[in-house]
């Protein structure tokens, strides 16, 4: 009976939601928009679930932030952003208009694209969207580039602008 306990009080602690940083849906947004670009809603997606399995992979030893801007280019520390990825850096949970946001472009008009993407990352932390890749990606890179041996492509449906990848043996 202690052991059936044990079990499903196992299985109810995986189903909570990822208890992570206020500013994590932020900073997961940002990356939606860097690796997805804006319409692009089933990668980015899987963008998020893929970020939160490699955080719970590594046991969640740092914070999903940090996480976030190591593993998605442009959106670290020290990485040398592009024009593009600094008004990226300055997008915030008002829907302010980024102070370098391109002058040719209207704000309004890209705002509620942000809003939503800003509501869909809250979504994906909360585990409330269902996963396109099904639970199988750990990784991600564009088309052009190759996985390392270990990793092997997996669909995760249409609307998929990135290559999703899962770990052989993991």
């Amino acid at each position: 009976m202690t052991r059936l306990l044990l079990i499903a009080l196992c299985i109810w602690l995986l189903a909570l939601p990822v208890r992570a940083e206020d500013d994590s849906a932020l900073w997961m947004a940002r990356a939606f928009v860097a690796e997805s670009d804006w319409l692009n809603v089933n990668d980015q997606i899987a963008v998020g679930y893929t970020l939160i399995r490699q955080w719970e992979r590594i046991g969640r030893r740092i914070p999903l932030i940090v996480l976030i801007r190591r593993y998605c280019s442009g959106l670290g520390e020290h990485a040398k952003p592009t024009i593009r990825m600094r008004w990226i850096l300055e997008l915030n949970e008002i829907g302010d208009v980024p102070p370098r946001f391109p002058k040719n472009e209207r704000w309004s008009a890209t705002r509620k694209y942000w809003m939503q993407i800003l509501n869909r990352a809250r979504l994906v932390l909360a585990w409330q969207l269902p996963d396109p890749c099904h639970g199988e990606s750990f990784h991600w890179a564009s088309k052009s580039k190759k996985p390392a041996d270990n990793l092997y492509p997996i669909d995760c449906g249409p609307g998929i602008v990135n290559t999703f990848y899962g770990i052989r043996g993991k």
